[in-house]
């Protein structure tokens, strides 16, 4: 064979033999049409997003039940009087929305500094690629295995069963997950299009790079001659169609392409001898470079440039993909993946080593607490993740989380509670009767309790579960609150009434803890 499929970085024996044998003898692929893309496989029947959006009944206590004929009549002439606005610093200064200084520090304490190993989720498999994109990040694996996390650090498995396939990398773009692998399987796991297309036993997909309206994959086909082949398939609808571009020169018809990525315009291919290709389009591409010597394992882009990792730790760097520069050499041990975020790059490979870099040729080394492979790695706001494997073949997560807000009810200083009820002005504790000859006032407040600063977001309160009053903030700084006090409501019917206040309605900002937003409490109004 002129070389060898891969993982990442080279399949088990056990793997290949495994595609040889499925492969057999007969003859050379057809690479000129892709196969029809089938409909999507039962365990994409809810997925992802709906996993993870939480109802109001699962985090608000109140019920949800139509409102009677009186109850609406209450809400609709329920007026909104007074609003004296309030706000409280937690640590003894003044409340007020984020500055643009603010949000700098919190970018500058946001590096990739300190990681820590995550409890495994799914024992057995193994994780080969991961990816971050609408407030999500997706991690697949072996036996078809797919993790999706909102924080990168709490998961869910959406596998319900071991797969006879292998996912091997997945991307983000345009509102769609597509993740691929062995069997030349290619998933789009949401957006307009789900389904899955598979090019047959002989073809390994490795990677995969969205940009320009385009869908590029790369990875290598047995023959019918057991010779490997790199090759590239592209979408250009959407996912509705994939096919083998032809046009990659013969130069490189032996080497395996190991990487894609898009940036600056321009898609960029490496393969494994340190040849370049590149391409506007995805489909029409051409020879761009050749680095002597560089055995590539991947390539990313980012902040206006191309980073490439070699098998012996070598990282190269180029701004249109046609030249290409020694950057550093961090280490002699393989990179597998890389990745980008505000001015900062990280990248990861064979034996846990991870480096990180803000500035040309000066890369550091983090510790991982793995000395397993790290075969990719991803960047959001909530943390930078990457994934691998783990002695006896079990998945890999480790994270470096990145500061974030938590905004959540809050009981201020001689408060009775988040939510105060009252049958007169001025005050922050409880009336023990209300009756239906008096107003009724209503005091709430919230707060940031995170250890960053949160973006403009809105506060539902909630009456027997209609809306009642919405208010809006431009923002929060960390550890600090605010609030309104003494919301008028016209005398109510006798009865007992609901309340529920719920601080980041739509979930709008991201943050450390999504499930404590709401407060609910009950009141009386008597005779």
């Amino acid at each position: 064979m002129s070389s060898i499929p891969y993982r990442r970085h080279g399949l088990s024996i056990l793997s290949l033999l495994s595609v040889i044998s499925l492969a057999g003898c007969g003859a050379e692929p057809d690479l000129t049409a892709s196969e029809p893309r089938s409909t999507a496989p039962a365990e994409w029947a809810a997925w992802p997003r709906a996993a993870l959006e939480r109802s109001a009944a699962e985090v608000e206590t109140p019920s949800q039940s139509r409102l009677s004929e009186q109850a609406l009549r209450v809400r609709d002439e329920a007026r909104l009087v007074t609003s004296r606005g309030m706000a409280v610093d937690l640590t003894g200064g003044t409340a007020s929305a984020p500055t643009a200084e603010r949000a700098l520090a919190a970018l500058a304490a946001c590096q990739p500094n300190a990681w820590a190993v995550q409890p495994q989720v799914a024992p057995g498999r193994i994780l080969g690629g991961v990816a971050y994109g609408d407030g999500l990040y997706v991690a697949v694996g072996n036996s078809g295995e797919i993790l999706t996390s909102g924080n990168g650090t709490a998961w869910s498995d959406l596998s319900t069963a071991s797969s006879p396939f292998s996912y091997l990398d997945v991307a983000y773009g345009n509102g769609t997950f597509v993740a691929v692998g062995t069997e030349g399987r290619i998933s789009l796991l949401s957006g307009p299009v789900t389904g899955t297309v598979s090019f047959g036993s002989g073809f390994v997909l490795g990677h995969v790079a969205y940009g320009n309206g385009a869908w590029v994959v790369t990875g290598s086909y047995l023959d019918a001659s057991f010779h490997w082949y790199s090759l590239i398939i592209a979408s250009t609808d959407g996912g509705l169609s994939w096919n083998v571009v032809n046009s990659i020169p013969a130069s490189g018809a032996t080497t395996a392409s190991r990487g894609v990525a898009f940036g600056s315009g321009v898609f960029v291919v490496t393969g494994q001898e340190g040849d370049v290709y590149s391409s506007s389009n995805g489909t029409t591409w051409s020879y761009a470079a050749y680095v002597p010597g560089a055995t590539f394992k991947f390539v990313a882009s980012g902040g206006g440039q191309f980073v490439a990792g070699t098998s012996d730790g070598r990282l190269y760097k180029s701004t249109t993909g046609q030249s290409w520069s020694l950057d550093a050499t961090p280490s002699t041990l393989a990179w597998f993946s890389g990745a980008y975020l505000d001015g900062v790059w990280v990248v990861v490979g064979q034996g846990g080593q991870i480096a990180s870099s803000s500035g040309s040729g000066s890369w550091v080394s983090r510790s991982s607490g793995t000395s397993n492979s790290l075969e990719d790695v991803t960047a959001g706001p909530a943390a930078w993740v990457s994934v691998g494997t783990s002695n006896p073949g079990n998945q890999r997560i480790v994270t470096s989380s990145c500061p974030l807000p938590d905004l959540a009810p809050f009981t201020p200083s001689g408060w009775s509670a988040p939510i105060v009820v009252s049958n007169q002005p001025g005050t922050s504790t409880n009336s023990a009767v209300i009756t239906t000859a008096q107003s009724v006032y209503i005091d709430l407040a919230w707060a940031n309790f995170g250890n960053a600063d949160a973006g403009p977001f809105t506060v539902l309160l909630t009456l027997q579960g209609s809306s009642l009053v919405t208010a809006s903030s431009t923002g929060l700084l960390s550890l600090s609150g605010q609030g309104v006090t003494d919301i008028q409501l016209n005398p109510l019917p006798a009865g007992t009434y609901t309340l529920t206040m719920r601080v980041d309605d739509g979930n709008t900002v991201q943050e450390s803890n999504e499930a404590n937003n709401s407060y609910t409490r009950t009141f009386t109004v008597s005779p």
